[in-house]
């Protein structure tokens, strides 16, 4: 984790440092200027020196504003480091995140969605990787959470590779107005990277922003998604269908 930090202190400070080795020599160069001209200038007629002030004045305020945003970089290399300590803690941990992206392991991928509001219809749609649709179904209209087991067949029964898939969920009420809906997937986090915009949990392959996780159990007492299941007192729903939660 040492490591991890001070790489990302490195990448977070070169900017700031480029900046000011900049500032420094052009600075340098100024004096060097200014010290020439004042040596050279004609005693009877003096040079007029408030150009001068104004740029030292000017030189000194970007100093200060190059300090403030390595100042600034710091906190947040700091800050970034400290969060992917605190998800270093979900390793081997059950959670639940906000997604629609989930892995296809062993013919089995599951989603939790939320409806809004009450829908007229409600389509579920899985797309491959690329974007392909390989499989729809209608889903649940009701208000609140649904669970949606996929069994990784398309639509024609033939079973689709292990990989990653989206669930695409479009809900509707009777005049056609789109109804908000929320994704959710859960698992096992099985490794935690450090990213420019924070930390990265992962279930599998599939890489979840810390601040997505909405939940943390322990695996007693959630599934995974390849289908070993840990122990559990919820009986799980049938491959390829959808239930309420409530």
């Amino acid at each position: 984790m040492d490591e991890i930090a001070a790489a990302g202190q490195n990448g977070a400070s070169s900017a700031s440092s480029l900046s000011s080795v900049t500032m420094s020599d052009n600075f340098d160069t100024f004096l060097k200027l200014l010290t020439t001209q004042l040596k050279n200038q004609d005693p009877l007629e003096p040079m007029d020196t408030k150009e001068f002030v104004q740029e030292l004045t000017q030189f000194t305020a970007v100093e200060q504003a190059i300090q403030t945003n390595s100042n600034l970089e710091q906190l947040l290399t700091l800050s970034r480091a400290s969060q992917t300590s605190s998800a270093v803690n979900y390793l081997g941990k059950g959670v639940e995140a906000e997604g629609d992206v989930n892995m296809l392991k062993d013919g089995q991928a599951t989603w939790t969605y939320e409806l809004t509001a009450g829908s007229e219809t409600t389509s579920l749609m899985i797309e491959d990787q690329f974007g392909t649709v390989v499989y729809v179904q209608p889903g649940e209209t009701s208000t609140g959470p649904h669970k949606f087991n996929w069994d990784g067949k398309d639509n024609d029964g033939n079973q689709q590779a292990d990989g990653i898939y989206r669930l695409v969920v479009g809900a509707a009420d009777v005049q056609g107005t789109p109804i908000d809906s929320t994704t959710y997937i859960g698992g096992i986090v099985t490794s935690v990277r450090s990213d420019p915009s924070g930390a990265i949990v992962f279930i599998d392959d599939v890489g979840i922003p810390l601040e997505n996780v909405i939940r943390i159990n322990e695996p007693t007492t959630l599934s995974t998604n390849s289908g070993d299941e840990a122990e559990t007192t919820e009986e799980q729903p049938d491959q390829g269908t959808t239930e309420n939660q409530t």
